[in-house]
């Protein structure tokens, strides 16, 4: 495609691709959990203009059920 990769998250995160910006196209995402309170948080590349938007969600010991497309 020449497109160069995208890096986004560390050893760890849950791959969570999805239409977070309503554009229509699947944006990059992770979740990165922890056991710490309200620092669980969702990590998102947005396709429509390619900035990062971070949300706090879930509480310690929850975890991200990726979708059948992840893999």
């Amino acid at each position: 495609t020449g497109l160069s990769p995208i890096r986004w998250g560390i050893a760890g995160d849950v791959r969570t691709p999805g239409d977070f910006d309503g554009d229509g196209k699947t944006d990059i995402a992770i979740w990165r959990s922890s056991m710490t309170p309200n620092e669980s948080k969702y990590w998102v590349r947005r396709s429509s203009d390619g900035t990062a938007a971070v949300a706090g969600w879930g509480q310690p010991g929850d975890f991200a059920v990726p979708a059948w497309v992840v893999h």
